[in-house]
């Protein structure tokens, strides 16, 4: 049970870093 928590995070984190701190439209990338 790592992959759904790995993925979670991971989109959890580049949502909110690649979200609000890169630009509004960029949540996966």
């Amino acid at each position: 049970m790592s992959n759904p928590i790995r993925l979670y995070m991971s989109m959890s984190l580049d949502g909110y870093v690649a979200g609000p701190d890169d630009r509004p439209g960029q949540e996966l990338g």
